[in-house]
């Protein structure tokens, strides 16, 4: 069995208007220079610079989104960060020590996401955090469901 996902919608989609209007409050004064010093002219110059805004805010939203990946599978959890340049980290369930959902209220109630702090054992004990993850709670009840399973198959205890 493996269970696949991203970062959640809601983030995707603030960060791309928050991307959208950063860039377009840069781009509209640099054009509109552009604009005073050559003689182009404005209507053409501000949608130039609205449409370099809005096609940076939608390869940044599709890199983000394929670019993280939190996979489950029936003995590990993977977590793979980058598009061009693919960071992969991965720990199986017998290292997991403990398992944290980490949500202020603002992502509770509006966004729908947060964090997932997994603790491990073993010498490099740095936790591994899932972050934006959509519905946490669920997905850490998936991955107790999971560790269970795994435990309860190689004769361990724990969690």
């Amino acid at each position: 069995m493996v269970i696949f996902t991203t970062v959640s919608k809601a983030y995707l989609i603030t960060k791309f208007i928050l991307r959208f209007f950063v860039v377009s409050l840069i781009t509209i004064p640099l054009f509109y220079l552009v604009h005073r010093f050559f003689n182009y002219g404005l209507p053409g110059t501000t949608g130039t610079a609205l449409l370099l805004a809005l096609v940076y805010a939608t390869l940044r939203y599709y890199f983000t989104k394929e670019g993280i990946q939190y996979i489950l599978t029936n003995r590990r959890v993977i977590i793979q960060i980058g598009y061009f340049k693919v960071t992969l980290y991965s720990v199986n369930y017998n290292k997991i020590t403990h398992i944290e959902v980490d949500q202020n209220i603002l992502e509770r109630v509006f966004y729908k996401h947060g964090r997932l702090i997994i603790n491990t054992s073993g010498m490099d004990n740095k936790p591994i955090t899932l972050n934006y993850l959509s519905s946490p709670i669920e997905f850490k009840n998936i991955m107790e469901r999971l560790i269970a399973q795994e435990r309860h198959k190689y004769g361990h205890t724990g969690i």
